[in-house]
């Protein structure tokens, strides 16, 4: 197992400052040869689904060879429901567990239906301008069901 603190979820403001310090680092260190992943995410909680989807992306691109942007609603997620944790908690357990940077999306985005919060969501990605590759998670792992998806939205 990690040494992802995922389940403890009291921090002070000081540790939360040293890990977006931190974060803030590893992104502007990147190697140009590098690719950039994003996730579009609540983490409402985060729990070991997420921490595996981490390590997935990781091994796939080879550790040394990728960094995690995390794209994460505040404190307010889809619909207006109140997140179960506060922002910085969540962001500091994606820390913990692989992400490499985490963003909020900005309120009026993430608290919107799950079209505007992932239209938004990829359009803010887009005009970072390093972002190579998208992944997000599904409720039911169904990938054939949201490729019949996409090629009906897109046709």
């Amino acid at each position: 197992m990690s040494n992802c603190k995922f389940c403890d979820i009291i921090y002070n403001k000081g540790i939360i400052q040293q890990s977006f310090a931190k974060s803030k680092s590893n992104f502007e260190n990147l190697d140009k040869n590098m690719k950039v992943v994003a996730i579009i995410c609540e983490y409402n909680p985060f729990h070991k689904g997420h921490l595996e989807q981490i390590r997935y992306i990781r091994e796939y691109f080879a550790p040394e060879n990728v960094a995690i942007l995390s794209l994460m609603s505040g404190n307010f997620v889809q619909r207006g429901d109140l997140a179960i944790f506060p922002k910085y908690d969540r962001a500091k357990a994606a820390l913990e567990c692989g992400s490499d940077i985490v963003l909020e999306l900005p309120f009026p985005f993430s608290m919107a239906s799950a079209a505007i919060f992932a239209d938004s969501a990829v359009s803010i990605l887009s005009k970072l301008g390093c972002v190579d590759y998208l992944f997000f998670g599904s409720e039911n792992g169904e990938v054939e069901i949201l490729k019949k998806t996409a090629e009906r939205l897109v046709s």
